[in-house]
Formats: C-alpha cells, sequence, structure tokens
C-alpha cells in the first residue's frame, strides 16, 4: 500500500504572507529614506556651491575695488604734491586703499573656506 499523508497549515500560510507585507514596506520605507537623504545632500551641494561662485566672485569685484583705491590713491597724492589737496585727504586715500586690500583678502580667505566646505560635503575631504 501507498500513501502519502499531506498536511498543510493555513495559518503559518498567513503569517508568511504577513511577513513578506512587511518586508516590503520596510523595504518601501528605507527607499523613501534613502532618497530623502539624497535628495538633502544634493540641496546641501548645491548651497555650497553656489555660495562658493559667490566667494569667487566677490573676489574679482574686490580686486577692481583694489585697483580703483590705487588710483585713486595716486590722484590724491599727486594733488598733494602740488599742493591742490590736502593731508587729510591723503590719509582718507591711503585708508581706502588699505581698507580694500583687506577686504581683498577676507574674499580670498572666504573663497578659500567655501571651497574646502564643498569639498568636505562632496566627501573628498
Amino acid at each position: 500500500s501507498i500513501g502519502i499523508d499531506v498536511s498543510f497549515s493555513i495559518s503559518n500560510l498567513y503569517k508568511n504572507w504577513q511577513r513578506v507585507v512587511i518586508s516590503k514596506k520596510q523595504t518601501e520605507w528605507q527607499n523613501e529614506e534613502t532618497k530623502e537623504i539624497r535628495e538633502q545632500l544634493e540641496q546641501k551641494v548645491f548651497a555650497d556651491y553656489r555660495k562658493y561662485t559667490e566667494a569667487i566672485e566677490r573676489i574679482a569685484i574686490s580686486e577692481q575695488a583694489v585697483i580703483q583705491a590705487s588710483e585713486n590713491y595716486r590722484i590724491v597724492k599727486n594733488k598733494y604734491l602740488n599742493q591742490l589737496a590736502l593731508i587729510t585727504d591723503l590719509v582718507d586715500a591711503d585708508n581706502t586703499l588699505l581698507e580694500t586690500r583687506t577686504n581683498a583678502v577676507a574674499a580670498r580667505t572666504d573663497a578659500q573656506m567655501k571651497f574646502y566646505r564643498l569639498q568636505h560635503t562632496i566627501g573628498n575631504l
């Protein structure tokens, strides 16, 4: 005599199905979380890049300001030597030149900081 005894538990089938559903939900949740983190990182990289490009533009502007202040100082100095300007005008022109040079150095330093912050955000540092 040949016989097969088959027993099948419906409750185990339901439990397995529940585990599959829970696993799918967890996977979907993790995928959404990953997308959100990726978007946040992209936004941070974009913001840091924008700040870096603005800092580079400020360098060019500050260098142009130094050129103009140097020319102004030269003109005032020539006027002073020809006794057409007061010493206070010469001191003011010198102070303006010094301030623009200081601002140019600060702009370069700020650009370096923005560059390294961008590299850190990208993950190169």
